[in-house]
């Protein structure tokens, strides 16, 4: 695994921003609060915040789903596993490197995650419906991994980054989505232009 680079805030500060009422040891308190706000860390909480979800949909139903149910549900849950996942893979991901210009990257990046969320929550969503008609407990958490799997595919992490780095190579591209961030979380926002002269 290589090493995560200096303009790369982590995952901890996200975690930080997400969770401030759990202080982590190992932050840097004027470090982490000074690049909490970046967009990179603000990303990467909304991620966290679904990662959580996942895990808050199972426990709520632990306490009130009955026991037993019908196990043939998920054969239905991992069959929409596996067309999400095409999803992410001819949708998602490919529309993520679809830019011809680096500006254009970070921006459409977040807007094909926005879409994958979509597809990767509404696995663990269909499982907690099919529950209501009879599915057992363990479809859920069926759900959420199969749902975890693929928000892992497109949250805004550096092994992300570095697989649109390689469709954009495999493309004949010379941008790449890592210096797209770098270049956004690093680089002086441009200056406005002056105000017009009465």
């Amino acid at each position: 695994m290589s090493q995560r680079p200096d303009w790369d805030p982590g995952w901890n500060v996200a975690f930080h921003a997400a969770f401030p009422m759990f202080p982590l040891p190992f932050m840097v308190p004027g470090w982490s609060r000074t690049r909490s706000q970046a967009p990179l860390t603000s990303s990467r909480v909304v991620f966290i915040g679904l990662f959580s979800s996942t895990v808050l949909y199972i426990v709520a139903f632990w306490f009130i789903h009955p026991p037993g149910g019908v196990p043939a549900y998920a054969a239905l849950i991992v069959a929409l596993g596996i067309a999400m996942h095409i999803a992410l893979n001819r949708v998602v991901l490919r529309a993520m490197v679809s830019p011809d210009v680096e500006a254009g990257l970070v921006p459409v990046f977040r807007t094909a995650g926005f879409i994958g969320v979509g597809l990767a929550m509404a696995v663990e969503l269909i499982a907690i419906v099919t529950t209501f008609f009879g599915a057992p407990l363990w479809v859920i958490v069926l759900g959420a991994a199969i749902s975890v799997g693929g928000l892992w595919r497109i949250a805004p992490s550096q092994w992300v980054f570095r697989s649109c780095d390689d469709r954009l190579q495999a493309q004949g591209k010379a941008i790449r989505m890592t210096e797209a961030w770098r270049r956004l979380l690093t680089d002086p926002p441009p200056q406005a232009p002056p105000a017009p002269t009465p």
